[in-house]
């Protein structure tokens, strides 16, 4: 503290002097105007340039030249004071450390004498474990992962994971029966199951009565894994009997397609309700509900018995039933009201009760429909050309459907195929596959009957 009036005092000693045993005076006070210097509080902050500065507890090196101490950071104890650092590696060589990614290292990419910079970082993984080294004044200290900024970061590495795809449908030996099998659509679910290597059993009442007692394997490149059973899915005596007769050839049916059914263009078809036939309505219920509850019933009655076998429930797979609906089934047919009804009763009622039994029987059984619009069959074109005054193709097939053409026959047997694969939908349980080609109702009024 400096004074404008020379030696003139400016306040009382602090303290007394040593040995006296009187205060100093008091001074009297004056009106004399003190200026002071103003001084720093405190010396200006130094901020670290250096990650590793902030990480690591600093070490203080003896004095080169002027300034303070360097400070660096070391990932063992630090030397004592005035210990020289043995170097860990030649100045002039190059020092790289491969990192668990391959695409991850530091690397002292400074020419030999340059000892003032750091080494650097090359290539960032996410997820590795990182280490390196630092070149100060010619001496070389590696960096702990513990002290390393990235240090908490898992330590996982990807490069070389592989994840193998098994894209195939894994229902080779699997003995698929198919009701209705000797359709338009059900020789194509057939033909399917060939090519994926199952053993398929093809129950249809199109066959002759003599296929059920008698062995009709199809030979020609299948290697006898078709065969061939007449049945008749509406007399439940027959039709028990001829699935045991596929059984005793093939073994238990792990998957089963419900495809048997009176298709809407063999029925009658009429402008209301008022004037269908009772025996129509009957005999469609018959045939189209009674024949798919019986199908399910042989079908998980049968994975019941091998489920308490343990040779036969190891050797389970696939265990699937496909119930094929309509779309009729959520929309309805105003001239049809019975295959409405009857392809509704199954795809819902039916196949959501099965969803709750099924695994109660077995884990992994599992129970879908599939409900085709309408299909490109030789026999749907033909009913296209016939009413075609009527513009049946139009109103079926575009007026209400967003892709504007009929599903080919290959994309209902396709679907088929998936929901029996477990490997590609073991999870697909209690669904409705709509293969439709983005149906959306109805058509309720041609423009004819409203103007």
């Amino acid at each position: 503290m400096s004074s404008l009036m020379g030696n003139v005092p400016t306040g009382r000693p602090r303290g007394r002097p040593k040995g006296s045993k009187n205060r100093v005076a008091k001074q009297p006070k004056t009106s004399t105007t003190i200026t002071r210097t103003a001084r720093p509080v405190g010396r200006p902050r130094k901020f670290p340039k250096l990650l590793e500065d902030i990480s690591t507890p600093p070490v203080s090196l003896p004095k080169r030249g002027r300034g303070r101490p360097r400070k660096i950071p070391v990932a063992q104890a630090a030397p004592a004071a005035g210990t020289p650092v043995t170097p860990a590696n030649p100045p002039e060589s190059t020092t790289t450390t491969p990192l668990d990614s391959p695409s991850l290292q530091f690397v002292n990419s400074q020419p030999a004498g340059d000892a003032n910079r750091p080494t650097q970082l090359q290539g960032l993984a996410a997820g590795a474990s990182l280490q390196s080294s630092a070149t100060f004044g010619g001496s070389v200290r590696p960096l702990a992962p513990s002290q390393d900024a990235y240090a908490n970061v898992s330590h996982q590495t990807t490069s070389n994971v592989q994840h193998p795809h098994d894209l195939d449908l894994g229902l080779s030996n699997t003995h698929v029966l198919v009701t209705g099998g000797a359709g338009l659509i059900g020789s194509y679910v057939v033909s399917l199951f060939l090519t994926a290597g199952a053993l398929v059993s093809s129950l249809d009442i199109a066959y002759p009565l003599e296929t059920t007692t008698t062995p009709n394997f199809d030979t020609e490149g299948h290697e006898r894994r078709l065969q061939r059973v007449h049945a008749d899915v509406s007399d439940v005596a027959q039709f028990r009997q001829a699935w045991a007769f596929a059984t005793r050839s093939f073994g238990v049916v792990h998957c089963c397609v419900a495809l048997a059914s009176l298709d809407l263009s063999v029925l009658p078809q009429t402008d209301s309700l008022c004037d269908m036939d009772p025996a129509t309505w009957q005999r469609v219920l018959n045939v189209n509900v009674g024949g798919t509850f019986t199908t399910s019933q042989l079908w998980l009655r049968g994975i019941r018995e091998a489920a308490a076998s343990p040779q036969q429930a190891a050797a389970l797979k696939n265990t699937s039933l496909i119930i094929i609906g309509s779309e009729a089934g959520h929309f309805g047919v105003r001239t049809q009201a019975a295959y409405a009804a009857a392809k509704s009763a199954v795809q819902y009622g039916l196949m959501q009760s099965l969803m709750a039994d099924a695994p109660r029987i077995w884990a992994k059984a599992r129970v879908n429909s599939v409900a085709p619009g309408p299909v490109d069959t030789p026999r749907y074109r033909e009913e296209c050309r016939v009413a075609e005054a009527q513009g049946m193709h139009w109103v079926e097939s575009q007026a209400t459907v967003a892709l504007r053409q009929p599903v080919p026959m290959e994309a209902v047997a396709k679907s088929v195929v998936f929901l029996a694969s477990e490997a590609w939908s073991g999870h697909v349980h209690g669904q409705i596959l709509n293969v439709d080609s983005g149906k959306q109702g109805k058509l309720m009024w041609a423009r004819e009957e409203c103007d």
